[in-house]
């Protein structure tokens, strides 16, 4: 094997192995595999934790962040927004 190729697979074993002690998936693992299957979160929070969770959305790629009401009652709402925001028609024609 040539040096880069032995310097990746130490580092990939080193990862696996941090990750078997860890109790939960870092940020950018949890990014990474949301990527890989497409998966947009919505963060639907108390107006308290928007910060917090602003900062978070900018580590995972298409996830957005949303206030729910004192009843929790907007959270269909929340998500159906963020799905047309994601979800465009378009039209194709022939120019023909």
């Amino acid at each position: 094997m040539q040096q880069q190729q032995l310097t990746d697979l130490n580092l990939r074993l080193s990862l696996d192995l941090i990750s078997l002690m860890q109790d939960y998936p870092s940020i950018s693992q949890l990014s990474q595999k949301l990527a890989e299957k497409r998966v947009h979160v919505v963060f639907a929070v108390p107006q308290r934790q928007v910060d917090i969770y602003h900062t978070l959305a900018t580590f995972i790629e298409g996830s957005t962040v949303g206030v729910l009401t004192d009843t929790s009652g907007n959270v269909v709402d929340l998500i159906r927004s963020n799905y047309e925001v994601r979800h465009t028609d378009f039209r194709l024609s022939d120019s023909y």
